[in-house]
């Protein structure tokens, strides 16, 4: 009976989501480190290849500003030769599962061989504090009292809504609150004095440092924390090196650089030309990341950020971008004029929406982006309203290579590592592996010869339930990841 509701579950998935149906049916079977090796060998056609030297630049620029010049211009020279990054993660603090185990199968391959390499994560800021995955502070895999998982706050709840993208940094207050919050958890025996010890080391040694309070925003403070949580999560030094950055900010930033120049490009006529314009908002219309006209959901090509960090979502009236602030009430307008658009992106009082971003990324460089189960599929659609947005304007050399491009490109859900808190197995978090002393070399090449497909099913109930929302059968929803990680014979994954 195990066997026919999973089977069951994934009959329902692939018939919603045709694009990771695919890459299933594709790859499926590979073992995971073979995936990645695949992934790695990614090379992008003319005209891509030719562009990549410029975005590399970029990205050298942001990695330098983070990180120092030595890993700017490594990191630089990999994705101008291996344009292929992940694009999974929410930006943060790395400590939901999802995240974790999504770094780790992207720099798999080179862990397993013991092969220094740079490995690119862009993780959007487009998300609130208060999203699932837990950017407002840690989350912990342990369960409370009402069966959740344990949450570490950092940000106040008043501030649930502001974005990532717009947070102010955490102070030494917050982390003086949050080694309290451990303290209870310990006295409740919710968590162990072990994981009790890990977490308040981490507080009082990490975040409370004065180089990660002095930063001016929370976005850089998750960059620099999460560069020393990855070392953390192996016994041996990692010869991979994580990069993680806002991927909004390394988009906004060219983007600014080209409106300034005011080149002949499609990015540039789409936020100029009313013509444009006109023709994208019906081109895609209710792509999921894109925007409804009917309804005013979403936004049009821009957000702005609010006066307290809020999503400001923004429509064209005739030739403006218009708002109203969450918090003032205020009217907001934007102009859409090239040197008004650069300052404002430079300064991140505006930021790239999905579409923007992907058609940055993947429809001008051909970067390949590596994302979860939604992603393989809205970004689809993005292709082909980019593709016919293209063909309305003559573009049709243009057109031809964004068609050859492939973006159906699954890394995130697939876990590779589990642990058990009283009889409830859930995939590995960050505190769970630091508190163990990382994981072993014998422990990743255990996950690297399972399958795509075995490595996928304990996900499976997740990603049914977020998909089919209130039509989501209670008996296939059911989360029970004992028994999907034996169906899908992962036993020899769970830690000790």
């Amino acid at each position: 009976m195990i066997e026919n509701r999973f089977d069951r579950i994934w009959k329902e998935i692939a018939a919603l989501r045709p694009q990771l149906a695919a890459i299933m049916d594709q790859y499926g079977d590979l073992k995971l480190v073979d995936y990645i090796r695949q992934i790695q060998e990614y090379r992008p056609p003319a005209p891509f290849s030719e562009r990549l030297a410029e975005f590399s630049r970029r990205i050298g620029s942001d990695v330098r500003r983070r990180y120092g010049e030595d890993i700017a211009e490594a990191a630089a020279e990999r994705i101008r030769k291996v344009p292929v990054v992940s694009t999974g993660d929410h930006h943060g603090i790395l400590s939901f599962p999802m995240f974790v185990h999504s770094n780790l199968m992207m720099c798999l391959d080179a862990l397993v061989d013991n092969r220094d390499d740079y490995r690119i994560v862009l993780a959007t800021g487009n998300v609130p504090l208060m999203n699932f995955t837990y950017p407002r502070g840690l989350m912990l895999t342990e369960r409370n009292r009402k069966g959740k998982e344990v949450k570490i706050p950092l940000f106040p709840y008043k501030l649930e809504r502001t974005w990532v993208s717009g947070a102010p940094p955490f102070k030494a207050d917050a982390v003086e609150r949050a080694v309290k919050k451990v303290d209870k958890l310990e006295r409740e025996k919710v968590i162990s004095g072990q994981k009790a010890e890990t977490v308040r080391d981490f507080l009082q040694e990490d975040l409370a440092d004065e180089q990660i309070l002095g930063q001016p925003d929370y976005a850089t403070q998750a960059c620099r924390l999460n560069e020393q949580i990855w070392k953390r999560l192996f016994r041996k030094p990692p010869s991979a090196q994580l990069v993680p950055l806002p991927l909004e900010e390394a988009a906004g930033e060219w983007l600014a650089d080209i409106l300034e120049e005011e080149r002949d490009l499609p990015l540039v006529h789409l936020l100029l030309d009313k013509r444009w314009q006109a023709k994208a908002a019906g081109l895609f219309e209710d792509v999921p990341g894109c925007w409804s006209l009917d309804s005013r959901s979403g936004s049009f090509l821009l957000w702005a950020i609010g006066t307290r960090g809020q999503p400001v979502d923004l429509w064209e009236d005739d030739g403006e971008l218009t708002g109203q602030d969450p918090s003032t009430k205020e009217e907001i307008r934007y102009q859409l004029n090239a040197k008004l658009l650069a300052d404002k992106l430079r300064s991140g009082e505006l930021v790239p929406g999905l579409l923007v971003t992907f058609a940055i990324l993947t429809f001008h460089f051909g970067i390949r982006c590596y994302g979860g189960f939604m992603q393989t599929d809205y970004l689809d659609e993005m292709k082909n309203g980019w593709i016919g947005l293209l063909k309305s304007f003559g573009l049709e050399e243009e057109a031809a290579a964004v068609s050859a491009l492939p973006i159906a490109n699954y890394l995130t859900g697939p876990s590779i590592g589990f642990v058990e808190h009283n009889g409830y197995v859930t995939g590995a978090g960050t505190f769970d592996l630091i508190s163990r002393g990382g994981l072993s070399s014998e422990e990743l090449k255990a996950a690297a010869d399972h399958t795509i497909r075995q490595l996928n099913t304990p996900s499976l109930p997740v990603i049914y339930r977020i998909i089919k929302g209130a039509d989501a059968d209670p008996h296939l929803a059911e989360s029970n990841p004992k028994q999907a990680i034996e169906h899908g014979g992962l036993e020899d994954l769970i830690l000790s």
